[in-house]
């Protein structure tokens, strides 16, 4: 009989439950509630051990599981997000732990955790060929309707917002910087969750509950955050809330990943572009309200914003305008501006504003671009995001030439920010706060128009 000892009790949802430790622990059961948060007592467990949470329950249930160490509060280990599977964790250091599980579904059902000793698993843990991420969306395009629950969007505006869920599948062979879809060359004609990068469903949601439910993941993340996702010109409702998962899932961010969707056409051609750029600047005050409700309902600490190309159009814009705000000031913390497809010289003007509101604001730009370049030959005056001799240098603001960066397999250069693990990897220490000079593949560059930073080539 295995040995077993009383160490705590635990409230919630009105249940008491058991948690007993030892060699092995019977398994503590309980049920759990829409949108409930339950935490466990502290338990000691040692270096092998290894805990295993199971749920049932309706199709709506979404159990994520939270470990953490009890004396400094760190978040050991988590649950692939939003995904309804066997929670698996070998523990890796005697210690002292407890297990938060919140329900970010409306669906109800139960739990079961069990602790097992090293090498006799009470059961066999299959995983599946993908992890899930989840999205929290706002947009001002138009809703297409098509029948059932899921949203659909256009590429037209409208006067307000309108707030929800996305869960999108990263299969677990998943390259960092790529948006894994079907192609015909290898002969791939429909979505396969194993091998792409999957919208699995969007679900609407009202903005009191949808206010909540991003309070409840900036609680759980280690630094209070949230980062949102501007998409650019030539660019759907689906597409951009790929990329937005598959760039929260490259960085490894555990806080709340938002795409903020503005009524880009989704498809290239002059007067495409034209309406996109219309659409842009309609976009700015529901962006500007949209970061102030973040800043003053969600509990964050810190606002991430990564924005590119014609996205830096809204968020520039939206930045300048909440200069005021001291409120967002305190909580908007990094700012990547990438491939901005904005005249220069209005970026050098809002800059003066905007770059008071964050915490840091870093420019990406590219010699290599050709988007940029189209968009320059239209415009008939520099963009924001060329590098060479038109690159753009403000006090105050970091610059990165990322025109030495590999951008071959994406076409026509523009999303070299998300299909380059170079500029994702910087990205990343860009959001933990680490300066250009901490960073290693940039290098400073002196110019009489005064100093930026550039990306050395990768040795072949």
């Amino acid at each position: 009989m295995w040995r077993h000892y009383l160490l705590a009790f635990v409230v919630a949802s009105g249940a008491v439950f058991r948690i007993a430790i030892g060699e092995e622990l019977p398994p503590l059961t309980g049920n759990i509630g829409a949108y409930a948060r339950l935490q466990t007592a502290v338990v000691s467990l040692k270096a092998g051990q290894q805990v295993e949470v199971l749920a049932t329950g309706s199709k709506d249930l979404a159990i994520d599981v939270f470990v953490y160490e009890e004396v400094t509060r760190e978040l050991i280990a988590k649950s692939d997000d939003d995904a309804v599977e066997p929670f698996s964790w070998d523990v890796p250091k005697t210690g002292r732990y407890y297990l938060i599980l919140r329900n970010a579904g409306s669906g109800t059902g139960s739990y079961t955790i069990k602790v097992t000793p090293q090498g006799n698993r009470a059961l066999e843990i299959l995983r599946p060929n993908a992890a899930v991420v989840k999205v929290f969306y706002a947009t001002d395009r138009v809703r297409v309707a098509n029948g059932g629950e899921e949203m659909q969007f256009g590429g037209e505006p409208q006067e307000h917002l309108q707030f929800g869920v996305c869960k999108v599948s990263i299969p677990r062979g998943h390259k960092m910087g790529e948006l894994e879809g079907p192609s015909i060359l290898r002969l791939e004609f429909r979505e396969d969750v194993a091998k792409h990068i999957v919208l699995m469903a969007a679900k609407q949601e009202d903005e009191r509950l949808f206010f909540s439910d991003i309070s409840n993941r900036v609680e759980q993340s280690a630094h209070k955050e949230i980062l949102v996702f501007v998409h650019g010109f030539n660019t759907d409702f689906e597409s951009a809330a790929r990329r937005t998962a598959q760039i929260a899932y490259d960085l490894g961010f555990d806080g709340a990943a938002v795409l903020y969707s503005w009524p880009s056409q989704g498809r290239i051609g002059l007067v495409d572009y034209n309406k996109d750029g219309r659409n842009a600047e309609l976009s700015v005050p529901h962006l500007v309200d949209f970061l102030t409700k973040l800043a003053s309902q969600t509990g964050a600490e810190r606002i991430h914003l990564i924005a590119h190309s014609m996205g830096n159009r809204v968020v520039t814009k939206a930045l300048a305008s909440l200069a005021p705000d001291r409120g967002a000031r305190r909580r908007v913390q990094q700012v990547a501006l990438l491939a901005p497809d904005i005249d220069a010289a209005e970026f050098r003007r809002l800059a003066a504003v905007f770059k008071s509101v964050a915490g840091h604001v870093t420019l990406y730009a590219s010699s290599r671009d050709e988007a940029l370049k189209v968009s320059q030959r239209l415009q008939g005056y520099p963009r924001a995001g060329e590098a060479g001799p038109n690159i753009v240098i403000i006090p105050g603001l970091d610059t990165i030439d990322a025109s030495a960066v590999d951008t071959s397999m994406i076409g026509l250069s523009h999303s070299y920010f998300a299909d380059n693990q170079s500029i994702l990897s910087d990205l990343f220490y860009l959001i933990r706060g680490n300066p250009p000079a901490e960073r290693t593949r940039l290098r400073r560059q002196e110019t009489s128009a005064g100093m930026y930073w550039a990306f050395v080539p990768a040795v072949r």
